[in-house]
């Protein structure tokens, strides 16, 4: 059994096949590819994921820097309990999972830790929940946080939030592809936004 939440749930529980929900993972092929670079060439200290589900994408950036301290967020128990399995399984130790909604523990733990380095925003595809995620993000942002949002187009609240957190002030540099758009803090850089083919 599998716990709804974000855009599509509210709460209920109902089944659903782990295969399935790993065929709908974002963080398959290039994209995982693209977010264990990321991870390599930042090299940030610390990770954070929103959106553990199975934790592949988790897997891929903590490859990408087995150094990181990586804290990853699920709102389902059940899919938390596989990732954490699999973590095990691979030797990954140095992965938090947490189990929460976002908004119960996101400003806790922007608070209490170090700015992160890399976060990587896959869950809760709303519109209002995508800002509200920017907008703390950003709060505690220094100049060397990026951040990765998942499904930009994904529906036209999350093409919506996108268009607004690119532009936003403390975007200084805004990267998109059509599935993932990547934003860089750092006051230093010229204000600009890309459009790359991916």
């Amino acid at each position: 059994m599998v716990t709804s939440a974000g855009a599509k749930g509210n709460g209920d529980k109902y089944e659903r096949a782990v295969s399935d929900i790993a065929k709908s993972s974002s963080s398959y092929g290039k994209y995982g590819q693209l977010l264990q670079r990321m991870s390599a060439f930042l090299k940030p200290q610390s990770i954070l994921e929103l959106g553990t589900s199975l934790g592949i994408g988790t897997l891929y950036l903590a490859s990408g820097n087995p150094d990181a301290n990586v804290i990853t967020v699920e709102a389902c128990p059940e899919t938390s309990k596989v990732a954490t399995e699999n973590f095990r399984l691979l030797g990954y130790d140095n992965i938090t999972p947490i189990v929460s909604p976002f908004d119960n523990v996101l400003d806790d733990i922007l608070s209490n830790n170090q700015p992160f380095g890399l976060i990587y925003v896959d869950g809760n595809h709303t519109y209002e929940a995508t800002k509200r995620y920017y907008e703390m993000i950003a709060q505690h942002a220094d100049d060397n946080t990026v951040a990765i949002f998942d499904d930009i187009n994904w529906s036209k609240g999350m093409s919506k939030a996108w268009d607004e957190i690119k532009q936003a002030p403390k975007s200084y540099v805004a990267i998109e592809t059509l599935r993932m758009g990547i934003i860089f803090f750092n006051s230093k850089l010229t204000q600009k936004i890309y459009c790359a083919r991916f």
